[in-house]
């Protein structure tokens, strides 16, 4: 049955997840902030895009950086070469995101999942 009073706010405030050790809070990508920050990244390459001819490492670039700027909100447990902590920037997550792809793919399955922003997995993550 479905409940018109639906609350989505974990769409757009993300829940945890985990990878390899370290948490990242993550929004759904039904986010409007990252369909706005995808379109605005897209927007001067567009006749490539309708033509088909936009490089794929072009897309993968506006993709990851509208990933770190909208949907990777924070982190814990992320480290540099040094294993300083580092604190979550949108810059410091399009640095984490370019330079692991498992973690960027990772991601961005998570991202698109519905049932990762159901308030019952939102209690299950909670207690990992």
């Amino acid at each position: 049955m479905i409940n018109i009073d639906k609350d989505n706010s974990l769409l757009t405030a993300g829940v945890w997840m985990e990878y390899e050790g370290s948490q990242f809070l993550v929004t759904h990508m039904s986010n409007v902030a990252f369909q706005r920050a995808v379109m605005r990244r897209q927007a001067p390459h567009k006749s490539k895009i309708d033509k088909g001819t936009l490089d794929p490492a072009v897309m993968r670039e506006l993709m990851t950086r509208a990933m770190a700027e909208t949907l990777l909100l924070d982190w814990k447990n992320v480290v540099d070469k040094d294993g300083k902590a580092v604190t979550y920037t949108p810059e410091a997550g399009y640095k984490a995101l370019k330079n692991n792809e498992d973690l960027r793919d990772y991601l961005s399955d998570f991202a698109m999942n519905l049932d990762n922003y159901r308030e019952e997995k939102k209690e299950e993550l909670g207690k990992n």
